[in-house]
């Protein structure tokens, strides 16, 4: 939510300026705005805004400018999956590269026109764009551009199933990596392109059924989950799963498909739930496998053994027998999902207990990269407002329902930004999601005191600051894993037979 409103003010800020600006000067703001609806998916208006910025600098035959936006159009046709097109800006951005000499921009066109001919199977262009670009990052010393050639490379190499070759250029970009200075790994972050490359060597030992090896890598990817980005960790949680599966540990499997299902953006929703039905589908196949083969046995016994008017009695206790089994199939899966979510609750009565004997406190973590905005804030300015933030929510400033970044700020005496900011650090996801923590946790305690059973959970949900117990259901499931009255009545079951 923070993220989308600071996206919303760059826009806005870059529309005003375009109405006072002119020529070279207005094209360039275009251009920029164009990347900012670019990053944000709105590719119709970055594509608007970029054949305004590309038709101005034409007209002013400003060659630099030409080969930037032929080079973000190609980008935004790309991904709005317009291949045609796609290709064709790219190759002006390329020779217009050439003509002015911009290597960067050539090395960057060049990595897209490898991407357009891998998704048309087209191997051999695909090489030689990789390797051209390749050569060119090498020769300038732009070592994520590198880096992220050779993870292209091998994701290539991958699909055509090429895994040896895909290995070896996986351990080129190690070598890679771990020959980049000092002094430019401080400056950028270069652990998400190490994981990168580890997760598509992950990807090539689980098609050669290397199941030791993955097992060990992934143990390794496990510890630098901190470090990884949403969709890494997804990918993690997925190779997981996937081995768990291979290894009939289908528990497990469920376990880790359900955790890399938190980590899915809401366009990969629907593909990765089916991941998890696809596993619980094979295990139905094993029943419906064994029973198929059961009624095949029965209907030769009748056919050979009874007369027609038997064998009709016989069909009907196959369908019987039939009926009963997948009536069994699906009581196991709701036993086993509903031992699952007891675990849950216990989990979170322990959780619960430890809360209470090492009370909640915010704390900062050190943050991989610096901040992108321009507020200026000092860490001791971000220790202090942390400090305000513990007395706050120990306090329970959560529980007011109308509760904003504005009017925190305003409790705190800060400056909304730096509250921002903090918060970020906090919590990526954002103010929305740190706020109902705090209240879901508090519900837990309400939940788990017999003192307050006779309380409705919709009164629970208001007295911790939602607004409607809808938004409750919600936010409780995605901290806890369980509906509150699922909750609730395990807990009432524990208090009675304690």
């Amino acid at each position: 939510m923070v993220f989308a409103q600071e996206n919303k003010e760059r826009i806005d800020s870059l529309t005003l300026e375009i109405q006072h600006q002119e020529g070279v000067e207005k094209a360039e703001t275009l251009r920029l705005l164009g990347i900012e609806h670019y990053y944000n998916s709105h590719y119709t208006f970055a594509l608007e805004n970029a054949l305004a910025a590309l038709e101005i600098f034409e007209e002013h035959n400003n060659d630099t400018s030409i080969a930037y936006s032929n080079l973000l159009l190609g980008g935004i046709y790309e991904r709005s999956g317009d291949y045609n097109r796609a290709e064709i800006h790219n190759l002006k951005a390329l020779s217009g590269a050439r003509n002015t000499n911009h290597v960067n921009v050539e090395s960057f066109a060049l990595m897209n026109l490898a991407l357009i001919a891998g998704v048309r199977k087209d191997y051999e262009m695909c090489y030689q764009y990789n390797n051209e670009s390749l050569k060119i990052a090498k020769s300038i010393k732009n070592y994520r551009s590198v880096i992220r050639i050779y993870s292209n490379l091998s994701s290539v190499y991958y699909k055509q199933k090429m895994h040896a070759k895909s290995i070896e250029t996986i351990d080129s970009g190690l070598v890679a990596l771990n020959n980049i200075p000092e002094e430019k790994k401080m400056k950028y972050d270069y652990i998400s392109r190490e994981i990168a490359l580890k997760l598509n060597l992950s990807d090539n030992y689980f098609a050669l059924k290397k199941f030791n090896k993955l097992e060990v890598l992934l143990e390794e990817l496990l510890l630098l989950k901190e470090r990884m980005t949403l969709r890494q960790t997804k990918e993690l949680y997925r190779l997981f799963a996937a081995l768990n599966k291979e290894n009939n540990n289908y528990s497990k499997a469920i376990f880790y498909f359900e955790l890399e299902r938190k980590f899915i953006d809401s366009i990969n929703v629907r593909e990765h739930n089916q991941a998890l039905i696809d596993v619980k589908i094979e295990n139905e196949i094993k029943y419906q496998e064994q029973e198929n083969q059961l009624l095949l046995k029965e209907k030769e016994v009748a056919e050979l053994k009874i007369t027609k008017q038997e064998n009709k009695v016989s069909m009907l206790f196959l369908i019987l027998l039939f009926s009963f089994t997948i009536m069994a199939v699906i009581f196991y899966y709701y036993i086993t999902i509903r031992q699952k979510n007891i675990q849950l609750v216990q989990t979170n009565l322990e959780m619960l207990e430890n809360q209470k004997t090492h009370p909640l406190k915010i704390e900062l973590k050190p943050i991989k990269t610096p901040s992108p905005n321009k507020v200026d804030i000092s860490e001791t300015q971000k220790q202090l407002l942390v400090d305000k933030l513990n007395e706050a929510f120990n306090n329970e400033v959560f529980k007011d329902d109308s509760l904003t970044v504005n009017s925190l700020a305003k409790q705190l005496d800060t400056n909304r930004n730096y509250l921002t900011i903090v918060i970020k650090e906090l919590n990526p996801s954002g103010f929305l999601d740190f706020v109902n923590e705090y209240r879901i946790k508090k519900s837990w305690e309400v939940l788990s005191d017999p003192n307050f059973f006779h309380l409705t959970i919709e009164h629970i949900s208001q007295e911790v600051g939602f607004k409607s117990q809808p938004t409750f259901n919600k936010a409780f499931k995605k901290f806890t894993g369980v509906t509150p009255s699922f909750y609730l009545n395990e807990v009432k079951k524990k208090t009675i037979n304690a």
